[in-house]
């Protein structure tokens, strides 16, 4: 193996983004926490996502899918989401922006559905036993 600094050994971010309509995330929701703005960011609340399918294609590994901390209409319908429960969002239109030089708002639309199964086993299998004896 031959390790170069080429663009190529770059990793992808693995920030769920929004840039078209019609982009979506599904995954099974893992966690969920805070983030103070910065840079020009809004507070966010970041939620952990596996088993993620991004605008149709599967990916690996975890994910992280931010929300801006002040979206009631996402944050009211997602806050309630049980660790290991499958859900999506999609951005289903471009809201323009009602004061000139304002960015154009992203309408999301949140899903939520079943349990996911495969998760369940795995953090099953991943809790340590309470009755292993230590040598």
């Amino acid at each position: 193996m031959q390790e170069e600094w080429t663009q190529e050994s770059v990793p992808v971010s693995n920030w769920v983004r929004f840039v078209n309509v019609g982009d979506s995330v599904i995954g099974t929701f893992v966690s969920r926490s805070f983030k103070q703005g910065q840079g020009g960011f809004p507070d966010q609340e970041v939620f952990e996502i596996d088993n993620v399918t991004l605008n149709g294609k599967k990916e690996e590994g975890i994910w992280y899918l931010g929300i801006k901390a002040n979206n009631k209409f996402l944050m009211s319908r997602l806050s309630r989401m049980e660790k290991g429960r499958r859900f999506g969002v999609k951005f289903t239109k471009v809201i323009p922006a009602k004061q000139k030089g304002h960015h154009d708002a992203k309408s999301l639309e949140p899903h939520i559905w079943g349990f996911d199964e495969a998760y369940k086993v795995k953090e099953e299998f991943s809790k340590p036993e309470d009755n292993i004896p230590f040598n």
